[in-house]
């Protein structure tokens, strides 16, 4: 704070100010009694009551300054009611403005003030030149991002880039009911999502979102912010293979413990120990020996009780409707999952959720 002082003390007169002032929209605030203003940073040039503005944007807005407000000495830009009029503002310095047009404004959009009425246009096009180059909308399955400025937008379209996140839509402002409608045509629910750096969401679109199930993550740090939607992303992802998982048949292979069959048939009720792999109820299984399809089991239980699933070592009942053990199993006899090639592409996408003994089954069996 000290060396900034300093440096500003010294060097102020040796400051060049450009002909053309440059500067970046903080706020767009509506005052009563005149209407809408916007605040605004000049970080160059000097800016004149009757000066012409030029706001960047997909489409450029220009309109004429009719006045300069400042607030008194010590007073916040953005909190205070009362101004002061004022005809001239150096670089750097906050400023409140008054022009005619400003009401469809985005905070953060770069600004170009010039006195000479000639070279709006030329202003215009520099400034869409400077907005697209960071700016765009992709048909792709992406996030949305919104920043408050040109330079924090760039900045937080390169992290997520080197996170490897895909961007759907980039730009600056608020988030407003045209985003939320742009995040819920993406496909993939881990994309349908809004990134907001130093941004605010219209109510409108909080509601439309809500609705929609976009998820929204919002943060004035950035790396917080990449964090936060990667860790989201992370935990969807597990939960959907997590899902999945449950749902399909495990690769499997379990024996008959002879002396343990308590019902010969319809069902047919009797102890197995599973060798490898996850026994689940509804697992279609055939004898390994012969190929023969067997049925399905319908229970499996340990200590009495029904449970979803018996892991390796295990050794439990199942109850099976359609074989009569000693015709088509007999004691002794070593069953397995039976495992078609839907189930193997499911298996495959929840892949490294299976157990090292499912795997080694899997290839043993030429599945994979």
């Amino acid at each position: 704070m000290v060396l900034a002082g300093l440096s500003q003390q010294f060097l102020k007169e040796r400051l060049q100010l450009t002909d053309q002032a440059k500067g970046s929209v903080l706020e767009v605030k509506e005052v009563k009694g005149m209407g809408t203003t916007i605040d605004v940073i000049i970080y160059d040039g000097v800016v004149r009551v009757g000066d012409h503005i030029v706001i960047g944007g997909r489409k450029p807005i220009s309109s004429k300054i009719k006045a300069l407000l400042r607030p008194p000495a010590l007073r916040e830009l953005r909190v205070e009611k009362n101004f002061d009029y004022i005809k001239e503002v150096p670089a750097a310095a906050g400023i409140k403005i008054y022009a005619p047009g400003l009401e469809d404004v985005i905070a953060g959009s770069p600004v170009i003030f010039v006195s000479d009425e000639k070279l709006i246009e030329d202003a215009k096009k520099k400034l869409q030149k400077e907005v697209e180059e960071v700016e765009f909308s992709l048909n792709v399955d992406g996030v949305v991002a919104k920043s408050d400025t040109l330079g924090s937008l760039e900045a937080l379209i390169k992290m997520l880039k080197d996170n490897g996140v895909p961007i759907r839509k980039a730009e600056i402002g608020p988030v407003t009911k045209q985003d939320v409608v742009e995040a819920d045509t993406v496909q993939e629910e881990e994309r349908r999502a809004i990134i907001g750096f130093n941004v605010s969401m219209l109510s409108d679109a909080e509601e439309m979102a809500r609705d929609l199930k976009i998820k929204t993550f919002f943060n004035n740090i950035i790396y917080r912010l990449i964090e936060d939607y990667q860790k989201w992303f992370m935990d969807s992802k597990e939960r959907k293979k997590q899902s999945k998982i449950e749902k399909l048949i495990r690769p499997c292979k379990f024996r008959v413990i002879p002396g343990l069959v308590f019902r010969n048939r319809a069902p047919a009720v009797f102890g197995v120990e599973i060798m490898n792999g996850v026994l689940k109820p509804g697992t279609p299984v055939k004898v390994e020996k012969s190929g023969k399809d067997v049925g399905k089991v319908d229970q499996v239980q340990k200590e009495g009780k029904n449970i979803n699933e018996a892991k390796t070592g295990d050794k439990v009942a199942v109850s099976m409707d359609e074989p009569t053990i000693g015709r088509q199993i007999q004691e002794g006899d070593v069953l397995v999952s039976i495992i078609t090639r839907g189930i193997i592409q499911g298996l495959k996408e929840v892949w490294d959720k299976l157990q090292d003994d499912e795997k080694a089954l899997l290839k043993e069996w030429g599945l994979v």
